[in-house]
């Protein structure tokens, strides 16, 4: 999927051809693309750094080993490894302050995971790690909670919203009996799609009239 870089003067995009995966930084005035190269394996684009000066992406080696790597833009400095294992990674948005980047992660048993890196120390956390899908996360934009697609399989995809400080990591823990968490609907949005899908939070109730008030395009979204 083609990224924009924050400043809207690059875009990233990954090719194909003949299996062979490249990966390539278009300058969206000029229309000039410059390759950052290829791989035989698979590459996939993820984030921007939040000044769009460095790249976030991941590969596969020939052994099928993932691995997300960080790297300038212009190419100035080499590509460094953020973090490596044997399943699917990708790195999916970096935080404000650039210190964090989220990452996506496929297991057997959970299926997608997110987990969390502090690109400073290199350490990983685990935010979610239920049995279903949790996909298309993003940080807010002051870096306190982040969103998200919540699909168990076969189920109801629900966009949750999260604390990133205190996630819920299992599927116990969204469990309202248990955690004194809140999983319900707020309402229905539209948000342009051709079937909505239920917007629900996992907000202490306390918090719940302190979050920002949603908005997607003409539809509003409000706490209920």
């Amino acid at each position: 999927m083609p990224t924009l870089s924050p400043d809207g003067r690059s875009l990233a995009i990954v090719t194909t051809v003949n299996g062979t995966y490249a990966l390539h930084i278009i300058d969206t005035v000029s229309g000039m693309a410059t390759s950052h190269g290829s791989v035989d394996t698979a590459e996939y684009m993820g984030a921007w750094s939040p000044d769009s000066q460095d790249l976030f992406w991941s590969y596969a080696d020939d052994a099928g080993r993932y691995s997300i790597v960080r790297q300038r833009a212009d190419r100035t400095d080499n590509v460094t490894v953020i973090y490596s294992e044997d399943n699917y990674v990708v790195p999916k948005d970096v935080s404000a302050d650039g210190n964090r980047l989220l990452i996506s992660a496929f297991r057997d048993s959970t299926f997608w995971d997110t987990l969390e890196v502090e690109l400073a120390t290199g350490e990983v956390r685990v935010l979610l790690n239920s049995t279903a899908n949790e996909l298309g996360i993003n940080y807010s934009p002051d870096g306190n909670w982040f969103s998200y697609t919540h699909q168990p399989i076969g189920g109801i995809r629900n966009l949750r919203i999260a604390d990133a400080a205190t996630p819920q990591p299992s599927e116990a823990a969204m469990d309202p009996a248990r955690s004194g968490m809140v999983d319900k609907p707020i309402k229905t949005a539209v948000c342009g799609m051709a079937s909505p899908i239920n917007v629900v939070t996992s907000i202490p109730w306390k918090a719940r009239h302190d979050f920002p008030r949603l908005k997607c395009r003409a539809s509003h979204i409000h706490h209920s």
